[in-house]
């Protein structure tokens, strides 16, 4: 009885709240991570991450290969590229994958760009 009073007093701590983080999660916490060097296409970049994200999400082999956060870093860093590409750096006032995302995603652009490599040969034999 006594587990399960620790338990329950760890649930009324913690208010029933008790979830995985999803690649959702880490997404939204990425973009607001990069946020300071997009702030003219930010929407623009959230709304291309997403989705970029979905389409991962609808691989199997990707989602257990890749972790939640990972699938997520990679949505943000193709994102930011194509947007970089596509103003040919015009509007875009910072690197395609800045010390602050590395530093709050943990994960290298060498990293993304492989994981990046992964999704477009995958989305490429689909």
């Amino acid at each position: 009885t006594q587990v399960l009073n620790v338990q329950q007093e760890i649930l009324e701590t913690l208010e029933y709240r008790l979830s995985v983080p999803s690649s959702s999660t880490f997404l939204v916490r990425f973009i607001k991570a990069g946020s300071k060097d997009m702030t003219n296409s930010i929407t623009d970049v959230t709304i291309l991450a997403k989705y970029i994200l979905d389409v991962t999400l609808l691989s199997f082999r990707m989602g257990q290969e890749y972790l939640p956060s990972e699938l997520a870093a990679m949505s943000v860093f193709l994102a930011r590229k194509c947007f970089t590409l596509r103003s040919m750096k015009k509007n875009w006032p910072g690197p395609i994958w800045s010390e602050t995302l590395w530093y709050h995603t943990g994960y290298s652009r060498g990293k993304l760009e492989q994981i990046a490599i992964e999704f477009m040969k995958e989305k490429n034999t689909v």
